[in-house]
């Protein structure tokens, strides 16, 4: 009689047990539900779709001191950016506006694909050593830049790449340029303001030539421009080839 009360009482517990490890698991099953459904839900990814070339690419554009190398990556880097090729580039350095002379700098041909300016963007790229960062301003909607790595970091020969990555890709906003009169003769820039906000910054790229432009870098010239006023400047960068990227408070 005992023993089958013993056993009865030790089947008890195991269906306890048993039991209370089934609601536990139901608990945690509930809070990682909760969780999720707490949590911001992961915006979509960013189109990405790059190949790589063992022989240099051919570049689309005709460029004095750049020439494309090989082992390099092209193709569509997010939903703005295509990555056109890589490269190497010797002239002047213009990405600190230093314009010092230099050799054989890591660059690369991105092109904005998008139909707005691309205000900001960053593009990093390991080399199985340093990483290799370039910097993006102020890209006009369809037109392409040869950006040179932002330290001047230079190409070596057999040279590899890890698959390129782009940061911060944001649109530019705030554009008046519709709303203002516009015109650069030689270093000199007219402007005339038609909208109603006062007008602090114009910013403008070097052209190379038809929808290519040099550098990641957009040049900034400061302005206090009423509602209706006009004036002239000034600045040693400017060419008649400039273009205007920006205008507005």
């Amino acid at each position: 009689m005992k023993k089958k009360q013993n056993s009865r009482q030790r089947e008890n517990r195991e269906m306890w047990m048993a039991l209370a490890i089934f609601l536990l698991i139901v608990v945690v099953i509930v809070m990682i539900v909760l969780l999720n459904d707490g949590e911001e839900k992961p915006k979509d990814q960013p189109v990405r779709s790059l190949e790589l070339s063992s022989e240099a690419r051919t570049c689309p554009f005709e460029i004095d001191g750049f020439e494309t190398v090989e082992n390099g990556y092209h193709g569509t880097l997010n939903e703005s950016l295509e990555l056109l090729c890589i490269g190497r580039y010797s002239g002047k350095f213009v990405e600190d506006e230093s314009n010092k002379k230099v050799q054989n700098v890591l660059a690369l041909i991105v092109k904005n694909t998008t139909k707005e300016t691309i205000g900001y963007a960053q593009i990093k790229m390991n080399t199985y050593g340093p990483d290799a960062f370039f910097d993006i301003y102020d890209l006009p909607a369809g037109d392409a830049a040869l950006v040179l790595e932002a330290s001047a970091l230079e190409h070596t020969e057999g040279m590899e790449f890890k698959m390129p990555l782009c940061f911060d890709c944001t649109k530019l906003t705030g554009d008046l340029q519709t709303q203002c009169e516009i015109s650069i003769r030689d270093q000199t820039v007219t402007v005339e303001n038609r909208s109603d906000e006062v007008l602090s910054v114009l910013r403008y790229k070097t052209q190379l030539q038809e929808g290519l432009l040099l550098g990641g870098v957009a040049y900034q010239i400061d302005l206090q421009l009423q509602p209706g006023q006009s004036c002239e400047l000034t600045d040693p960068r400017l060419a008649p080839r400039s273009k205007i990227t920006y205008i507005g408070g």
